[in-house]
């Protein structure tokens, strides 16, 4: 009979602990909100965060903002005056190699086996590198892989922070009207293993042409036009729909009327010769490339990207961190590079914060930081310091997510997905936040993207 009763006095007393463990449960399974709390409170325009008393000033000299356009067009244009055996074929040799080891897994959810990653090395014809030596141009929006092909490399998909949308074999999206060199054809010719300004990786053969040098001379023009809205349509002067052109696109201007500026865009005969086309693009939607740098027109090029989807390495032609920053400067004429750590290494007088505690990292980003030309940077991610709200920095970025780790210890992410604006501790409010992966805590540094001293209006405070 003792025993009994022990046995039923345990049985309560295990119901006693299970019912707040299954409530627990139960609350780290309910969804949150949508949004995250920075998302939902802070306005999400560039422009409300404005000082109307600064907001129209040039903040360079028109000498200095020249002096760095003409550097942009440089780097631009690099690409048609290389010589092919100037590039390495070490990325594709390493790539191959990477792959064939650690095939990942393919869009099916399934591990792919490294035969298909061998039969890609086989069509890459690296034997015969370089066979190809031409200038060409995109004539359409495209991807450059790191394989010539479109399917995916995923790891794996049980993995935090892995699957999709990462696909490991998508380099950069580039957009129509880039200028590449073609360096060297893969054996099926369907795919050209291309150099442009943002990054070197294999481009379909569909979605280039290539050049002779007139057209060269005619794309060098001292007129260019470079569309300052997203995926805006480009018309031919009959009304037919081209593609739509990214933000930060570039082409020769050749006249204009009252609605509408009229630029050159390539297109490509039978033969993969590029030829000239007159094309018309909304006068609302581009401008004359440098446009002026000033916090307003920073702010609309802001509300132009806002909300945008985020697309690793430019996935389905959406932008990541990286693209985002590097795209919303070009209507300035400011190259920054493709790559988030070389964006900041790029930018001027680089301010180590890494060993800073939180509150010292804030107070010199609020102190030091100079509204929309400030870069924010830790590893794997880069932002915008655009001012401050109650003196919390806030900051444009387009990230995937934050961490997350469940009751039970579980890693997991709360899905942002879109360009937005917050602060550095956007987890706030989020549940189950990863609070030692907060923003603010992961930052290490911080540098501008003009030189802080040729600042004519530093601050709109």
């Amino acid at each position: 009979m003792l025993y009994l009763i022990q046995y039923f006095k345990i049985r309560v007393e295990m119901k006693k602990l299970l019912v707040p463990l299954i409530l627990l449960s139960l609350l780290g399974c309910a969804p949150g909100p949508l949004l995250i709390q920075d998302v939902r409170t802070l306005p999400q325009e560039g422009r409300a965060y404005l000082d109307s008393d600064t907001a129209e000033i040039p903040l360079i000299s028109t000498g200095l903002q020249k002096h760095m356009d003409q550097k942009y067009d440089l780097l631009y244009f690099a690409p048609w005056y290389l010589e092919p055996d100037s590039v390495s074929l070490k990325p594709i040799r390493n790539s191959i190699k990477y792959y064939k080891s650690k095939p990942g897994w393919g869009e099916n959810k399934l591990p792919r086996d490294s035969t298909w990653v061998a039969s890609l090395a086989i069509n890459a014809d690296t034997s015969s590198f370089p066979n190809a030596g031409w200038s060409g141009i995109t004539t359409a929006n495209s991807d450059l892989r790191a394989l010539p092909t479109n399917k995916p490399i995923f790891r794996d998909f049980e993995l935090p922070g892995e699957g999709y949308p990462f696909d490991y074999l998508q380099v950069s999206s580039i957009v129509a009207n880039t200028p590449i060199l073609l360096t060297h054809s893969s054996l099926d010719r369907s795919w050209f293993y291309v150099v442009s300004h943002i990054a070197s990786g294999w481009l379909p053969a569909r979605d280039l042409a290539e050049v002779d040098s007139s057209l060269m001379i005619e794309w060098q023009s001292d007129s260019l036009i470079v569309v300052t809205r997203d995926e805006i349509p480009l018309y031919t002067t009959e009304g037919r729909t081209l593609y739509l052109a990214p933000l930060g696109s570039i082409f020769p201007k050749v006249g204009e009327d009252s609605l509408n500026i009229h630029v050159l865009c390539a297109v490509s005969l039978p033969d993969r010769r590029a030829v000239p086309m007159i094309a018309v693009l909304p006068k609302s939607s581009a401008s004359c490339k440098p446009l002026v740098l000033s916090n307003s027109n920073l702010a609309s090029i802001i509300d132009a990207l806002i909300g945008e989807s985020y697309g690793w390495g430019g996935l389905f032609q959406n932008r990541d961190c990286s693209a985002t920053i590097k795209d919303m400067f070009a209507p300035f004429g400011i190259m920054l590079p493709r790559h988030s750590a070389h964006q900041v290494q790029a930018g001027f007088n680089y301010i180590n914060l890494s060993e800073l505690s939180i509150r010292d990292k804030e107070n010199i980003i609020l102190e030091k930081g100079i509204p929309f030309l400030t870069l924010l940077w830790y590893p794997g991610h880069i932002m915008l310091y655009i001012g401050h709200d109650q003196n919390r920095p806030l900051v444009f970025h387009n990230p995937w997510g934050l961490r997350t780790k469940s009751f039970w210890g579980k890693e997991g992410r709360k899905i942002i997905g879109k360009s937005v604006i917050t602060t550095l501790s956007p987890d706030r409010g989020v549940r189950h936040a990863d609070k030692s992966r907060t923003l603010i805590k992961r930052i290490q540094g911080m540098s501008y993207v003009v030189p802080p001293d040729s600042i004519v209006s530093i601050r709109g405070e």
